[in-house]
């Protein structure tokens, strides 16, 4: 499957063991197993779209007008990232 710069479950192994999920607006959260995920959905997986299908069934999607759907995150992702330097640059 192509990747097309979209993280895969491949490129979370060995750098996450969970991979949380929270939403503060509809009270989404989860701690999903990076190897289940594997597992599931193979290495090649892309993280968005199974993240995509995660959320795909929340209400505040659903709802008309000028509202802020579903805000959910993936907290962790940002610091799997991280180089030790880019830590010691931040404030």
């Amino acid at each position: 499957m192509p990747r097309d710069g979209a993280l895969t479950f491949s490129d979370l192994a060995g750098r996450l063991d969970v991979l949380r999920v929270h939403c503060e607006r509809c009270d989404l959260h989860g701690c999903y197993s990076v190897a289940e995920l594997t597992a599931d959905y193979g290495r090649d997986g892309r993280l968005v779209e199974w993240f995509g299908n995660l959320i795909r069934d929340c209400a505040l999607k659903r709802q008309r007008g000028l509202v802020r759907a579903c805000d959910a995150i993936m907290p962790d992702l940002p610091r799997v990232w991280l180089t030790p330097s880019d830590e010691s640059g931040r404030a």
